[in-house]
Formats: structure tokens, C-alpha cells, sequence
């Protein structure tokens, strides 16, 4: 039977895993100056975050908008009309590309190689650099779109809306960690509150689900980029810069170290403040209310329970893509994770460009990537490339979603992928 393969014609030239970024000099002045851009900026405004990613481990092109595509598509939806051409009206024209076919498998559900900020179908719509998805209940998906600034909403049909409105007096910047508790939406940037990155930096808003303007939480939380609910209604947050993992409490604003050595990166097995991480990202809260963290500098998946008590769930600690049990299986700086409803677990292995599943009796698998790295939709998942793969959740639909952008660099892909789960 022949296959059908949708590829990028103008994919490019596949860069090395390890790069290095020119610094943005203008972005850094402003920073300085504390003049970060407005909250729902125009497509391309890859400025403001200040990322620490210089220092990130194995020298990997970590991480997530650090400088983005500056100026690739300042304030572009898109070919506004003819402007100057007449003096009727303008007509929105839409970006003007050609999106790929759906297909099952591994697919493009909305997004494309070029950024912008339209809303529209899957057909119009584009991102800037999106870096985490969350699932509703309702079957839609809730997108961090890191570089544009904004959250949108994308149906399982690919269409796309922006859910924050404007804020009048803070700043929200760069959007990354997200977790649903009821009606509404816990967010993390990258900035505070006024649009610097620190240290510490980062805060920590909430919006209705249905959208409206971000309500700033707790200013200066540091780099949480996982965000997890408790069944008591506190969030876990895991601080990637400060190498810790928190608890919060929303009622009464009360913030503790669940785990973790402040600001120091390491590898310890332990209790409190005496275990140690190396950049924890993404966290995922079990049905016994203790968390698993994707431990993304030590190439491990740990487990962490309520007592604060650290152990190592999946990984050897040497960087790889090796299938097998738990305790022999290796990841390459992991950073997502989700779970379906029967407790099967998921992982964005980041640095291997490939999607991992650990089944519930312990085995981990690669379910997507060729391990190349790109963009490729391919009907078998293993044949099809992903780039900088970050989050991930399981749709109602049975469907598994992927946040694919640039890691921080002006590359090509700034996409929402859709996997075809395979039966275990």
C-alpha cells in the first residue's frame, strides 16, 4: 500500500543539535531600561524575556523564545490588503500560505513555518514560537504562545482564537506554564510583572477560562515554567532557573519549598532542601497527589511526594533515546509531560526531537520522531520529525497534542502537532 507523506517543500537545512545565539543587544537595552513590550503585541515580538539559556546544560539551543525571531514578522497577520493601493477600506488578506492536509498520524493541526497573530482557521491562523498546551474539557486546546505574548484557544479543528485581553498596568510576558483548576486558568511568565526577567522574575496569573485580561497572582515567582493542582486546590510550581519545586497556596497566598537546593543545580536523591534538580520544567500531579517532575538537566523523569521526599523514576542519567524499563530506559533533556485517563505517561524528549511513552507497567517507548529533528508529518509517527518539542496533553478525543516551536531560535516552526496515538 503506498503512503502519503506531507512534507515542507522549503523545509531547510537541518541545523546541528548544539548552536549558539547571538545576543540581541537592542532587546537587552530595553530590558534594562524596563521597557518590555505590552501584553498582545504584534506577531514576531520576540523581545523582552531575557532567558537564561546561555548556561543551559550540554550546550543544547534550550530554550523557548530566549530571543525568539526578533523582528521576523513585526506586527505581521499577514498581507494587510494593499495598503496605500486605494482609499477603500483594508481587507485582513490572512498570512497568505498554503497549510498541509490533517491527516492521521503524526499532522500539523494549526500553525506554520512563518509567525504571525491571526485568528482564523487552520488555514490562516499562525503562532510565534508556541511552547505549551493544555487541555479543556470541552475538547479544546489552550496554547502558550510564547513569543506572540498571548494564550489562544485551537479547536480539534485547527481554529484559533486569543484568549488575554490587554493588561492597563502590568506586563505579561512570554506565557509558558499553565494548569486549569475549575473555571479558570493559572498561568506563568517568563517576565514579572513589569516585564523584566530577573532573577527572580516570573509571575504568576490567573484568567477566566473563557479568556478576559490576566489578574497578576504573586509577582516574582522565578522561572516556573511546570504548573501542577493539587486536589486541595494548591499549585505546584517547578522554578527551572532556581533548580527548586514549590507548593502554592492561592487562598492565602503562602508559597513553600517542596524539594530542591535554591539556586543550585544538581543530582541528589533526598528530602527537602537536601534533594536536588537540574532545571525542572514540566510537573505532572498523580492520583495520590504526589508529583512526577521532567528533571530536564539531569536526563531524568522524579518522583516527589508530599513529605518532600525525592527519588529518581525513570532515567540512568547519561543522555539518550533508549527504550526499555524504567530503570535502564534514557532520555535527552526531557521537558513535558501528560498523562491519559488510564495512567499511561508521556514525555517530550527535547533534546532527541522524539515523543516518549512509559506504559503503566513501566516500559518506555519512542511513539513519534524520527530523531532527526524538523518538521515532518507523516502518517507513521516514527517516519515524521518534530523540532522543539516542549508541551504536551492528551485530548478528550484520544488524541495526544504537542506544542513544536523553536526552542529561542529564528527557525521555522512554530506549529501545534497532533499524534494518532498507537495501541500499547
Amino acid at each position: 500500500m503506498n503512503t502519503v507523506v506531507v512534507e515542507a517543500p522549503e523545509r531547510p537545512v537541518r541545523p546541528l543539535l548544539v548552536r549558539s545565539r547571538p545576543l540581541h543587544l537592542g532587546l537587552a537595552l530595553l530590558l534594562g531600561l524596563g521597557l518590555g513590550p505590552a501584553a498582545c503585541g504584534g506577531g514576531g515580538g520576540g523581545g523582552g524575556g531575557g532567558d537564561d539559556d546561555d548556561s543551559s546544560v550540554d550546550g543544547a539551543a534550550d530554550d523557548d523564545g530566549a530571543d525568539g525571531a526578533d523582528g521576523a514578522d513585526d506586527g505581521a497577520d499577514g498581507a494587510d490588503g494593499a495598503d496605500g493601493a486605494d482609499d477603500g477600506p483594508e481587507v485582513d488578506a490572512g498570512p497568505g500560505f498554503e497549510q498541509v492536509p490533517l491527516i492521521e498520524g503524526l499532522t500539523t493541526l494549526a500553525g506554520a513555518g512563518i509567525t504571525g497573530t491571526h485568528d482564523g482557521d487552520r488555514d490562516t491562523a499562525l503562532f510565534n514560537n508556541p511552547v505549551n498546551v493544555v487541555m479543556t474539557a470541552g475538547g479544546d486546546l489552550i496554547v502558550a504562545d510564547f513569543d506572540n505574548n498571548l494564550v489562544r484557544l485551537v479547536t480539534p479543528a485547527g481554529d484559533v482564537t486569543t484568549l488575554n485581553q490587554p493588561t492597563e498596568d502590568t506586563v505579561f510576558l512570554r506565557p509558558f506554564g499553565m494548569v486549569i483548576a475549575g473555571d479558570t486558568l493559572y498561568m506563568q511568565t517568563d517576565g514579572n510583572s513589569l516585564g523584566l526577567p530577573g532573577p527572580p522574575g516570573g509571575a504568576l496569573w490567573r484568567m477566566p477560562l473563557g479568556g478576559g485580561v490576566p489578574e497578576l497572582v504573586r509577582d516574582n515567582i522565578g522561572r516556573c515554567r511546570g504548573l501542577g493542582l493539587l486536589s486541595d486546590g494548591r499549585l505546584v510550581l517547578s522554578d527551572r532557573q532556581g533548580h527548586v519545586v514549590s507548593l502554592f497556596d492561592p487562598t492565602s497566598g503562602a508559597m513553600s519549598l517542596l524539594a530542591g537546593t535554591q539556586d543550585t543545580p544538581g543530582f541528589a536523591d533526598a528530602q527537602g532542601a537536601a534533594a536536588q534538580f537540574n532545571e525542572p520544567y514540566d510537573v505532572m500531579v498523580l492520583a495520590d497527589d504526589t508529583v512526577l517532575v521532567a528533571d530536564y538537566g539531569n536526563h531524568r523523569l522524579r518522583h516527589i511526594d508530599l513529605d518532600g521526599n525525592v527519588t529518581t523514576y525513570a532515567g540512568t542519567g547519561a543522555a539518550g533515546s533508549d527504550d526499555g524499563p524504567l530503570a535502564d530506559a534514557t532520555f535527552h533533556l526531557p521537558k513535558g509531560l501528560a498523562m491519559d485517563a488510564a495512567g499511561t505517561l508521556f514525555v517530550t524528549d527535547t533534546g532527541s526531537h522524539l515523543v516518549r511513552r512509559i506504559s503503566t507497567d513501566g516500559q518506555v517507548t519512542t511513539i513519534a520522531g524520527d530523531g532527526a529533528g524538523g518538521w515532518k508529518d507523516d502518517p507513521d509517527p516514527l517516519l515524521g520529525e518534530l523540532w522543539g518539542i516542549e508541551g504536551l496533553d492528551v485530548g478528550t478525543d484520544g488524541y495526544l497534542y504537542i506544542a513544536d516551536g523553536t526552542v529561542g531560535e529564528a527557525l521555522p516552526y512554530h506549529r501545534v502537532r497532533r499524534l494518532t496515538l498507537p495501541a500499547e
